[in-house]
Order: C-alpha cells, then structure tokens, then sequence
C-alpha cells in the first residue's frame, strides 16, 4: 500500500493543514490540489511547501528535492464553475 503523500500548508505565516493530490486539469487550464482544512475561506491565500525533502515517502522512494514555496489561492470544489452551479442542483 501507497502511504499519503502530502505537501504542507501554510496560511498568514501559520501551519494550515496539508495540500494533497495535486495535478493539472488541462480542462481548466490550472494546477489544482486537495487542500486539508475546515477553517480555511474561499480566497485566502496560501502557500504550499512542495518538495521531497529527506526523499521517498512510504515503501517507494522518490529523489530528494529542496522544498519549494508555491503561492496559490483557495477556491471553492469543485472547482469548475459548471460543475458547482449545474450539476448539483
């Protein structure tokens, strides 16, 4: 089994959580993650330490990287317009 990989998460210069399951969605035309925490608002800014720092995560290993501090912004889920105003009513 695949343990979780995660990224830290960090709001205001505080821990806020863990970001998880980041891809591209070429339909939206933007990198998208998996944020983990209740308390945070659609708009807050956040930064996302991504990285392997140490290397691997689990029973497979993956090449150490330096960690690197993305900016992003909360946006609500789904993300795609459509999908929030059409599909669930």
């Amino acid at each position: 089994m695949i343990g979780l990989h995660y990224d830290e998460l960090a709001c205001r210069g505080k821990d806020a959580g863990v970001s998880a399951y980041t891809a591209y969605s070429a339909n939206e035309r933007t990198l998208l993650s998996a944020l983990v925490k209740a308390d945070l608002e659609v708009g807050d800014d956040v930064v996302i330490r991504w990285g392997e720092a140490g290397g691997g995560y689990g029973k497979h290993v993956t090449a150490a990287t330096d960690l690197y501090e993305i900016r992003a912004t909360v946006s609500p889920a789904p993300y795609s317009r459509v999908a929030r105003e059409v599909y669930r009513r």
